[in-house]
């Protein structure tokens, strides 16, 4: 069931973000749709640059993704033009989930996931897997969203993508977290933990501190505010020094600064 299980913190975490976030969803829901310009002579080069560029950006700045998304002039070849079709549904769901627009976070998941899979790019199938799997862990289907996290962990453990691993590794501790399984949460946590730091990965330190600062501060365990206080400072200080927005930092540290205040 959507929204199973109370926990407080998604809603301050959600309630946040969704100013910011709620803003551009009709247009870029309706965009996938819109009619386009006739086609132009189409640049190869060029076009492999924006989407290049969607990729990196698309998890942090769905908004910038797509705005780079619909500013393309029309693509009728192939590959191109299924690349950017996919890619527009991916951003989209992200767009969806970020505001928690389950369902059709879900259903754009399953067509990018399509798309993806017609275009042969396994990677990108494994990525918006993980996607999927973050969407059915909010909307409380744990079972589901363990087939998907474990079907995205394989794929990319085959392929030694660390920084994909320790995402979805983070991705698992979440899930065990909302299940109430802290150790088997704190195993995922101190693994993510350990593939970012090697991977020197600032922006995903940043988001695992700040969960592992939520789950010290609940569990009772020696020192845990303590060691909450110092894990929630440290996402802070990792996001902010970044030069890209990460909202999910920010408010997971501070949620985790909140709890600590909380009497015991």
């Amino acid at each position: 069931m959507i929204g199973t299980g109370p926990h407080p913190w998604r809603a301050v975490l959600f309630s946040a973000l969704l100013p910011v976030w709620s803003t551009a969803l009709p247009h870029a829901r309706a965009s996938l749709n819109d009619p386009q310009p006739a086609a132009q002579p189409l640049d190869t080069a060029l076009l492999a640059q924006r989407l290049r560029q969607v990729d990196v950006i698309m998890d942090v700045e769905p908004d910038s993704a797509f705005a780079i998304l619909h500013t393309l002039p029309s693509v009728t070849h192939e590959p191109w033009r299924s690349s950017v079709r996919a890619r527009s549904y991916e951003v989209v769901a992200r767009r969806e989930h970020a505001s928690t627009q389950l369902l059709s976070a879900l259903a754009y998941c399953d067509s990018a996931i399509e798309r993806y899979n017609a275009m042969g790019d396994q990677r990108s199938v494994g990525r918006v897997t993980h996607l999927k799997g973050n969407g059915l862990v909010t909307a409380g289907d744990f079972t589901g969203a363990s087939e998907a996290l474990e079907e995205a962990l394989a794929f990319f453990t085959m392929r030694d993508d660390m920084v994909q691993v320790a995402g979805i590794r983070a991705s698992l501790g979440a899930m065990h977290y909302f299940q109430r399984q802290f150790e088997r949460a704190w195993e995922h946590y101190h693994a993510s933990l350990a593939l970012y730091q090697t991977a020197q990965n600032e922006r995903g330190l940043s988001r695992v501190y700040g969960k592992m600062g939520i789950l010290a501060a609940e569990v009772e365990v020696p020192n845990g505010l303590e060691r909450a206080r110092a894990y929630t400072d440290t996402a802070l200080l990792l996001a902010s020094r970044m030069k890209e927005r990460e909202p999910w930092a920010h408010l997971h540290a501070f949620e985790g600064h909140r709890r600590c205040e909380i009497p015991q």
